[in-house]
């Protein structure tokens, strides 16, 4: 039974993808109530000759090392319109640093076969830097730009809780409709304190504030640090739709207690609370039954007591919590178990089951009228991996109506007999068996009007950009990444094109020479500016007026052996207790004394009525619109501290004024 769309619904979808890339989606996700949530690709995402664009393995793997500071490893990535022009960019996320690595003090601990961080003194030990990276991509030009600053991490109340570590399952929706796609990051953060674990750790939802700015909202409830306003849940799966029916996105999430619903105010703050009564670790969301409202499918796993009594952690499991449990909405916010059971997936004779469920998502794949799901389970301790294909025959009941095995990472025979098992697994992480779909995306690769799907891994798994090909009736094909580029149906990049600042050419920037160089003191250490990919490590220049809280210098950069100039100004204003930091665009040295971007440079700073531009002013919105150069701006604020305690030109009783009166 079909569901009508009004003609309203109608406008407001055409109008929110006014080229109407793949509208008959958007539309049967509407009717179906699936939010598509940052992990569908659409036709955007394609180059000139119709082949998608996509990331390929040795691209993730190569960003992974470039941004080492981030990342301990890449987990995944999703797709989000970030400049809002009708084509899809990119989101990774991954595993911080936090507990031993980069240069992090803490340790990891092994406990029961798995591992998780050292705490002792504080609440949560939390990763150094954002484990986020965001690409704008350009397909027909087959042109992909890093950009950074995006994100403003804290909201007026969580300064300094430090950034999620354990990120893989993102939403991407329009939370404060204000017709630009926000970002919840869920995060599955674990530690061990006094030998037993704990699962918390910030969440962060991300609501656009500004042009290409998003800014951490507020989280009040159920798991949430009252201080703080940020919600610590330990979400392992995440999904989103509209569970009361108030015409804006929510979101839901897993936890031990149960699934957690995340009430929208419609300006993109949340309120958490649990809503079904089923631990969970993935879930998946749409409107089941065709009665409008939104359900929930919720798996905490399936029972497998003959492994898990003799596995690394000797829990035996609850047949309670061990299921997967189908939840009927009522459009209000609550929802009821339905008496049904999940099958799960068998090998070895039926002697070997894929009790752990690691992702689910839903759609109607057979284009029959009701949503089916598809899941990615594993063994005990991730001991090999499976795809598994679930039909909706209706009234809540769902059937197993295919499975395929992983190649390279089968199931050993000798499994058959539990104790075998036990004998060669020994923890999640350093047997040879651990390789899956960490998250699925759905993509339609060969346009049969059939959608298929997409494994959205990062660069520790041997299943990265795998895909289930649609065959009709529920019947999927696994294939390998070389299989979609031999049948010209992806173009996999490996390697940044276009890195450069939109309409600059650095070749041609203005170089400092050897006999110039001279001019210029070297900074104490120096500064990577990832904006423009380029350090700051010197200047030249400098004109300090104490009385008038400024200086302006003439900063050194150098990208690729290209050394240039920039110059800057920091003005502090006492009234507002603001230090504000700006490009002379039309003065001094400019940017690298490019003549076509002095018409930028229309503020003043210090003593000087015009020639410079600072993020916040209303040119700056000029300056995105033309060129890539406004997160440069933004960079400059954000590192002035870092730039100050490195400036070579200070005298200590300038220095000590500066902090005494400006920063103190």
């Amino acid at each position: 039974m079909f569901k009508l769309i009004s003609l309203l619904t109608l406008f407001f979808l055409i109008a929110k993808n006014s080229l109407a890339i793949n509208q008959d989606v958007y539309e049967k996700a509407k009717i179906n109530k699936i939010n598509l949530s940052g992990w569908y690709i659409n036709d955007s995402n394609k180059v000139n000759d119709g082949r998608y664009f996509l990331p390929g393995i040795k691209f993730i793997k190569n960003i992974r090392n470039q941004f080492k500071d981030n990342f301990f490893f890449i987990t995944g990535f999703a797709w989000v319109d970030f400049d809002n022009n009708n084509t899809q960019d990119i989101i990774f996320v991954g595993e911080g640093h936090r507990c031993g690595s980069g240069n992090t003090t803490g340790e990891n601990l092994e406990q029961e076969g798995r591992r998780g961080c050292s705490v002792q003194d504080i609440k949560m030990l939390n990763a150094i830097n954002p484990p986020v990276l965001t690409f704008l991509q350009n397909p027909k030009k087959q042109n992909i730009i890093f950009k950074d600053n995006l994100f403003d991490w804290n909201n007026e109340f969580s300064q300094d809780i430090g950034y999620g570590s354990t990120l893989a399952r993102l939403i991407i929706a329009d939370f404060n409709n204000d017709n630009v796609e926000d970002i919840f990051i869920a995060n599955a953060q674990v530690q061990i304190r006094n030998k037993k674990y704990e699962y918390i750790g910030p969440n962060h939802s991300l609501i656009s504030t500004d042009k290409l700015n998003w800014k951490q909202s507020n989280h009040t409830g159920f798991k949430t640090e009252k201080k703080q306003k940020i919600y610590i849940g330990f979400s392992h799966g995440s999904t989103s739709g509209d569970i009361d029916n108030d015409g804006d996105i929510d979101i839901i999430t897993t936890e031990f207690k149960g699934a957690v619903c995340h009430f929208n105010d419609g300006k993109g703050n949340f309120k958490a609370k649990i809503c079904a009564n089923q631990q969970g670790f993935a879930v998946t969301a749409a409107d089941y039954n065709n009665d409008g409202n939104l359900d929930l499918i919720i798996s905490g796993d399936h029972y497998n007591p003959k492994f898990n009594e003799i596995s690394p952690s000797g829990w035996k499991g609850d047949p309670g919590k061990n299921r997967i449990s189908v939840f009927y909405g009522n459009g209000k916010g609550k929802f009821k178990r339905q008496k049904t059971e999940i099958e799960p997936v068998y090998t070895l004779g039926g002697k070997f089951m894929f009790s752990q469920v690691v992702d689910m998502i839903s759609w109607d794949f057979d284009n029959d009228g009701d949503v089916d799901f598809i899941s990615s389970v594993v063994g005990p301790f991730y001991s090999s991996s499976a795809f598994a294909i679930y039909e909706n025959i209706g009234n809540g009941k769902f059937k197993l109506k295919n499975s395929l095995l992983f190649p390279g990472v089968e199931p050993n025979p000798a499994w058959a007999d539990p104790k075998k098992w036990a004998k060669e697994i020994k923890d999640e992480y350093s047997h040879p068996y651990n390789s899956y779909c960490n998250r699925t995306a759905l993509i339609d690769v060969n346009n049969d009007n059939l959608m298929d799907a997409i494994c959205v891994n990062g660069n520790l798994n041997k299943h990265t950009n795998w895909f289930f090909i649609n065959k009709g009736d529920l019947i999927f094909e696994m294939v390998d990444p070389s299989f979609v580029e031999d049948k010209g149906w992806v173009f996999f990049y490996d390697n940044l094109k276009g890195k450069k600042v939109e309409g600059i050419d650095f070749t041609k920037i203005k170089k400092i020479n050897d006999q110039e160089l001279k001019n210029y003191n070297l900074l104490k250490n120096s500064i990577y500016f990832s904006s423009i990919e380029a350090e700051m490590i010197g200047g030249k220049n400098f004109n300090i007026d104490i009385d008038n809280n400024y200086y302006i210098f003439d900063a050194l950069f150098e990208k690729d052996e290209i050394k240039f100039p920039v110059t800057l100004c920091t003005q502090y204003y006492p009234k507002f207790t603001f230090i504000g930091n700006r490009v002379g665009f039309n003065y001094g040295e400019g940017f690298g004394n490019i003549s076509k971007l002095k018409k930028y440079g229309t503020g003043g700073c210090g003593n000087q009525n015009t020639g410079f531009l600072g993020h916040w002013h209303d040119e700056a919105n000029e300056l995105s619109n033309e060129t890539d150069l406004f997160p440069f701006l933004r960079e400059i604020e954000s590192k002035w501290n870092e730039v100050f305690n490195n400036l070579p030109f200070l005298t200590a009783e300038e220095q000590k004024n500066i902090v005494e009166n400006w920063i103190n």
